[in-house]
């Protein structure tokens, strides 16, 4: 019996062993932990002041691991360049190698840099201040940010505050920055009471400076005399190539001369030697300018090259061009036109084309628009625009009503022979037969609008489509009616026009001109979309400026 129980004690020993064992083992499945990870405690504490140590640590309830931290984490004013960001389970240590500073108030969000290390759940809205001196700052700055052209919501931008006004955004790093949440906001906290310059860029090389030209960027040009919280800026962001502009080459091949540029041109002007008049346009694109070089240039013909760029920076300089023997390619001429429309209350029909060559004439005996099998009608040469610049036209004819039958099955066109145009190159272009897209008053849609315009300024109404191409446009108009609309949907922007040119200007960061303001129409269900259907009239949508 003895040596009986002693079996069962040790069956019931190893049997305990074994359950003690199963408890504490990770449970499989079940649902997914959510909980960010808690803070415990911190030092410095929350508001501390007189803060002396090297280091600050601050310790969670469970064990964590560091994500992106020299992004994620932010820390304002930048103790320096080179800070050690360290995990020790559930401590997490921040030392900077130059210390902190002196009499300082620092403000650190943690955003995303912080995370368990199981489910990758990012401590949630964490942020801790304290000051090294006797006084901790308090003052903030709240607002937000968007895209200066469009309606969208730049993500992940940088907002920076300078106190110098000899400071250079391309060069400088900023006093204190901070970064917009996905809504657009920001919210700068313990500053400094003093006058600050603020700028919201895409910081996309991480160094917190504007020094790519694909870096979107923003300004307020008016200095903020911080002494009590500031809330409601809004800075548009644009993105603009900031770099000086250069001519960066010239070449010449058989009877045609490239200039071409580092950026965008907006203006330029050409000076030949001997009053020599030659035919120029931009090339494929603004960074490039085409001059036709005919029998009359000889060897090292100088030419002087005027241009400026959107920030009024210019370049005046000299370059020689000569014909080569040297063949070139000659792409053919090619015209493409947008949609032929012909507005059947109204009589008018417009188109727009674009070409990749200059147009040196065009033959109106070879352009027709066809009613129907029995109705051609001309098109006078005052009725066809083109811009040898851009190399741009457009096209506007007045019809009699009377001579457009809707109830006709035929299709109304517009008829090109092959050489209704003829190019610089002396080549022409193949014969198209361009439908007509006939607007009807019950196959389309009326828009009214409404402008209160509360500054002294004029203004631009401008009607897009949903991808942001330009439909009609209309200045000054307080009371104004979109007619005879394809349906579909719409945006509506008004453009806040200081200088009274009647476009939109991009403004000038070198000389702290902001950029003229866009409003966009947002409907109070906070939708930008204007539906329009057939036979339907909205409106008055009213816009406050």
């Amino acid at each position: 019996m003895k040596h009986k129980f002693v079996h069962y004690s040790i069956a019931f020993f190893l049997l305990f062993a074994l359950w003690k064992c199963a408890t504490i083992s990770t449970p499989q499945g079940g649902p997914k932990d959510k909980k960010p990870p808690l803070l415990l405690k911190s030092s410095p504490e929350q508001g501390q002041k007189n803060f002396k140590k090297e280091t600050v640590e601050l310790t969670f309830n469970e064990a964590l691991k560091l994500n992106n931290p020299k992004e994620e984490i932010i820390i304002i004013p930048s103790p320096g360049k080179e800070i050690a960001f360290t995990v020790k389970g559930p401590l997490t240590i921040i030392k900077p190698k130059d210390g902190w500073k002196d009499s300082t108030t620092y403000s650190i969000s943690f955003r995303e840099g912080i995370q368990d290390i199981t489910e990758g759940n990012p401590v949630k809205d964490l942020r801790l201040a304290f000051s090294t001196g006797p006084i901790i700052d308090s003052l903030v700055i709240k607002g937000s940010i968007k895209d200066g052209l469009t309606e969208k919501i730049p993500e992940n931008i940088t907002i920076a505050l300078y106190t110098s006004d000899t400071f250079n955004i391309f060069k400088h790093a900023p006093s204190y920055f901070a970064k917009s949440d996905k809504l657009g906001n920001f919210q700068l906290e313990n500053l400094k009471g003093d006058t600050y310059f603020i700028y919201a860029f895409d910081d996309k090389n991480k160094n917190l400076k504007v020094d790519t030209p694909a870096e979107q960027f923003g300004f307020l040009k008016d200095s903020i005399r911080l002494i009590k919280n500031t809330s409601g800026l809004i800075i548009p962001l644009l993105k603009i190539d900031t770099r000086k502009l250069k001519l960066t080459s010239g070449r010449s091949i058989q009877d045609l001369a490239s200039l071409k540029f580092n950026k965008n041109i907006t203006s330029y002007n050409l000076t030949m030697e001997d009053s020599l008049k030659l035919a120029n346009s931009y090339g494929d694109n603004q960074t490039e300018i085409s001059v036709f070089l005919n029998q009359n240039v000889r060897d090292s013909t100088r030419i002087r090259v005027q241009a400026e760029d959107s920030l009024l920076q210019k370049v005046d300089t000299s370059f020689y061009i000569k014909r080569t023997p040297t063949k070139r390619t000659h792409d053919p001429l090619r015209i493409s036109f947008g949609d032929v429309e012909l507005d059947s209350q109204t009589g008018l029909l417009t188109s727009k084309f674009q070409s990749n060559k200059i147009i040196t004439s065009f033959r109106f005996d070879s352009i027709n628009l066809r009613l129907d099998s029995a109705v051609y009608v001309k098109l006078a040469p005052s009725e066809i625009t083109f811009d040898t610049l851009t190399k741009k036209g457009a096209l506007t004819k007045k019809i009699d009503k009377n001579d457009i039958n809707l109830e006709s099955k035929e299709l109304i066109r517009l008829e090109l022979g092959k050489d209704f145009a003829c190019s610089i190159e002396d080549d022409s272009i193949k014969a198209q037969k361009i439908s007509a897209k006939v607007l009807t008053f019950e196959e389309t849609g009326i828009f009214h609008i409404e402008v209160n315009n509360r500054t002294s300024y004029d203004f631009v109404i401008e009607l897009l489509t949903q991808d942001n191409k330009l439909v009609r446009s209309a200045t000054n108009q307080k009371k104004y009616t979109f007619e005879n609309l394809t349906p579909g949907s719409y945006k509506l922007r008004v453009i806040i026009d200081k200088n009274c040119n009647g476009k939109w200007d991009y403004g000038n960061i070198l000389l702290r001109e902001e950029p003229e303001t866009i409003l966009y129409y947002r409907s109070p269900e906070k939708k930008y979309e204007i539906p329009i259907r057939e036979n339907w009239e909205v409106g008055p949508y009213k816009v406050t400026i």
